[in-house]
């Protein structure tokens, strides 16, 4: 999955070049769970395309697999990419016990991904 997409967005030497923003979205997902978008094949459109990168997580997670997963495809995207900065946000969905995005996760394992 980032090895296609890192190959997109670094297609000019290393450079992102004609976009502001690449977004890295870690979600729940999964058949049946609204919106139904964020699968690791969507990677944007239009000129936005290739810009995008998705992981999408199953419920129950929990911080330990989390980490496993998450951080090394967040640590090859900044070294990539190099950013200026780096926007976090964050709903409440990931957190335990939310009856919706089911990943327990803590807030602690959130900011290491940061």
């Amino acid at each position: 999955m980032l090895q296609n997409w890192m190959c997109v967005v670094s297609a000019d030497n290393g450079r992102v070049c004609g976009c502001a923003s690449v977004t890295l979205s870690v979600h729940r997902y999964g058949p049946g769970y609204f919106p139904g978008t964020g699968s690791v094949d969507s990677t944007g459109s239009g000129n936005g395309a290739g810009y995008s990168c998705n992981v999408p997580l199953k419920p129950g997670i929990g911080d330990e697999r989390y980490l496993q997963l998450v951080r090394p495809i967040a640590d090859a995207a900044r070294r990539a990419l190099q950013p200026a900065a780096v926007v976090l946000q964050c709903g409440a969905d990931a957190l335990p016990r939310d009856p919706l995005g089911e990943l327990n996760l803590s807030s602690a394992v959130i900011v290491k991904t940061a």
